[in-house]
């Protein structure tokens, strides 16, 4: 049992999905979580069903008011207990992929850890996350939800774009 529903964050943690995206990190502005759930929400309804967006944080009423604005609740959910190691190295290896946003970032781990796992990943180019995936992320400044909408519909759907980013992150 991992997550629970962004309908109901306070409910007893339900099974994950067999393919969902995913953020992880801190709840705190500079990880930009508004970026990416305005980005999606650009994702069409049927990939948004088939890969709901499970994010490894804690929930802020902020989150809660653009998740309801953004009319994507049934899609969103959240994990914030505790996980082991082995359980947080899991969940991102068993992501379909992983997305990160920031405007600023230490070192980004999950990302290293989705590279290395094979996941592709959807960045900012914030801080170090450049560094660690080849200058291939977005300005979260200056991107928009639709354009980063577009590179994650295309790594969900286009499995020679998705082949091709996995190999260009373990090269």
């Amino acid at each position: 049992r991992y997550f629970a529903s962004g309908q109901n964050a306070s409910s007893v943690c339900e099974e994950l999905p067999d393919r969902y995206c995913l953020f992880v990190g801190s709840s705190t502005p500079k990880k930009n979580i508004p970026l990416t759930l305005a980005a999606y929400a650009e994702l069409p309804r049927s990939l948004r069903t088939q890969f709901p967006l499970v994010l490894r944080t804690t929930r802020t009423s902020e989150h809660g008011e653009i998740i309801k604005s953004l009319s994507i609740e049934k899609d969103v959910h959240y994990v914030s207990r505790h996980l082991s190691s082995q359980k947080q190295i899991d969940l991102i290896r068993n992501s379909r992929l992983l997305v990160l946003l920031s405007h600023e970032e230490g070192f980004g781990l999950p990302v290293a850890e989705a590279m290395a796992a094979g996941v592709p990943v959807v960045t900012s180019t914030g801080g170090s996350l450049s560094e660690i995936t080849g200058c291939i992320g977005f300005d979260s400044f200056h991107a928009t939800p639709q354009q980063i909408g577009a590179r994650w519909r295309t790594l969900l759907t286009d499995e020679g774009a998705r082949k091709q980013v996995i190999q260009d992150a373990q090269n």
